[in-house]
């Protein structure tokens, strides 16, 4: 996974932690591993300050969806992209 931290104006200037390209190979699927992965992120959000973590996922992951939710993220967007 990849973890960016964003300085902004929304939120009071709060710095975000943004969550992209999480991946975890089909045959390590389902023994923890993602869930570790993202607690990790989200403990090394606040020890650096961050008052919001966030991520993106495609539409058509649906499996990802559903975990996400388990871990407590909450579906509150939609994006746009520009191809360029």
């Amino acid at each position: 996974m990849q973890l960016t931290l964003l300085p902004g104006w929304a939120r009071g200037g709060a710095t975000r932690l943004q969550v992209e390209a999480v991946r975890v190979d089909d045959r390590m699927r389902g023994n923890g591993l993602g869930s570790a992965m993202m607690e990790w992120a989200v403990a090394e959000a606040r020890r650096r300050g961050a008052a919001l973590v966030q991520l993106t996922s495609n539409l058509s992951r649906h499996d990802a969806h559903r975990f996400y939710e388990r871990l407590g993220f909450v579906h509150s967007h939609a994006g746009f992209k520009l191809v360029l």
